[in-house]
């Protein structure tokens, strides 16, 4: 009798990684619920995730005084890294670490472990960045998405790679799911939100799209590649 297998996880084996990043998110969510519900400090104890946001998340007005002022500030520009494991309630947490694990699992068959930190923080960084840049908000920019963006980005390079290898658009199935479920929110944003935090999700995207097609799959020339052959799709 041949000795039964074991059943394999539905995502394949987690890169420890995605594991990591998965749990910092969840653990400090988990820290800010308890502290919500009275479970640790009591009824003194402090408000931790608005103190968090205050303190991590990226804000605009900080990054712009920086500027004017031409004064070395350490928080705003430490918040560039920070922001995307701070967020705005356990709903936005949760599903940004259920993204980080699907998509981030999905692309760490190319990326080693110092790739998938690129993959994460710079599109997070560059997301900030643009916010920064071209927003006058108030509202603070906090929460993964733009970095998980960065992963989907990743993903469509992967994707379009082999699209354009075998001339085949099986695989064009596979990012057609979290391409509509990260961009329904994004797209309502645009015309509905009262915030510009559109901008570091599409910044977090090519960000992630380039990177990738300049790390892993040919340099600068593959940009081009790929570009062609999501207009050959779009004919």
């Amino acid at each position: 009798m041949e000795p039964q297998r074991a059943p394999e996880p539905v995502f394949g084996k987690i890169n420890p990684v995605i594991v990591s990043l998965a749990f910092v998110i969840g653990g400090l969510e988990l820290l800010f619920l308890a502290d919500e519900q009275g479970w640790i400090g009591g009824s003194g104890g402090i408000a931790s995730r608005r103190y968090a946001i205050v303190d991590y998340a990226f804000w605009t007005q900080e990054f712009n005084a920086m500027f004017s002022d031409g004064k070395f500030n350490s928080t705003a520009l430490v918040s560039f890294v920070t922001y995307p494991l701070i967020h705005f309630s356990f709903t936005h947490a949760i599903i940004s670490t259920v993204f980080v694990l699907a998509i981030g699992n999905l692309i760490s068959r190319v990326f080693g472990a110092f790739g998938l930190l690129l993959i994460f923080f710079a599109p997070a960084a560059v997301g900030a960045l643009a916010y920064g840049l071209t927003s006058n908000s108030s509202f603070p920019l906090a929460g993964a998405t733009p970095a998980v963006y960065g992963f989907l980005g990743a993903f469509a390079a992967i994707i379009l790679d082999n699209i354009d290898r075998d001339r085949s658009s099986h695989s064009f199935k596979l990012l057609s799911i979290p391409v509509f479920l990260l961009a329904l929110p994004t797209v309502s944003n645009i015309f509905l939100g009262d915030t510009e935090v559109w901008k570091a999700d599409i910044a977090g995207f090519a960000t992630g799209f380039i990177a990738t097609g300049i790390l892993k799959l040919g340099g600068v020339k593959s940009i081009v590649r790929l570009l062609r052959a999501i207009n050959r799709r779009n004919k």
